[in-house]
């Protein structure tokens, strides 16, 4: 009986790291504590996204009590790479602009997927800008357009085939 005050004083002091967030980075993480069989699907089904532009997004669940955190950021800028032949190409600013975009896009969908299937509330941040996942249409909307800001998105496809040589 003497345990169950620290039981309860170590669980509400529990904290999720902090968020931390750059202009290239769309960092995020679980509201909460996720069940354990959640997290690790949500790890592996990040990991095996396809056809990520700068690289793949990295995500991770450290435990916590009674479930884990689930953590994670994505390099969504790719600005300039290295071929397999060791030249270096730099990304024309507009299609990387205009390819982050799609990735950021992407991204809240992925994380708003997560949030119906395993019921998991998620907060974001890239740059300056934050939201909460599922939340208010208009904070959402806002905050990718944020990410937007003036990408002309064109044919994303066709920017894909421009770099077709980056490292994947």
């Amino acid at each position: 009986m003497r345990g169950g005050p620290l039981l309860i004083l170590l669980v509400a002091c529990e904290q999720p790291p902090s968020l931390q967030g750059s202009a290239d980075e769309l960092t995020f993480r679980s509201n909460g504590v996720v069940p354990a069989p959640a997290a690790e699907r949500i790890v592996q089904e990040a990991a095996s996204r396809p056809d990520a532009w700068a690289a793949p997004p990295y995500v991770v669940a450290p435990s916590a009590f009674f479930g884990k955190h689930v953590i994670g950021y994505h390099c969504v800028h790719l600005r300039d790479y290295e071929t397999a032949s060791g030249e270096f190409r730099t990304v024309v600013a507009e299609d990387d602009l205009a390819m982050a975009c799609g990735e950021v896009r992407r991204d809240v969908a992925m994380l708003a997927d997560w949030s119906r299937r395993f019921g998991v509330r998620w907060e974001l941040r890239l740059g300056e800008g934050r939201t909460k996942v599922p939340g208010p249409a208009g904070d959402v909307a806002r905050f990718t357009a944020v990410a937007c800001d003036t990408a002309r998105l064109g044919d994303l496809a066709a920017i894909e085939r421009r770099y077709s040589d980056r490292p994947k």
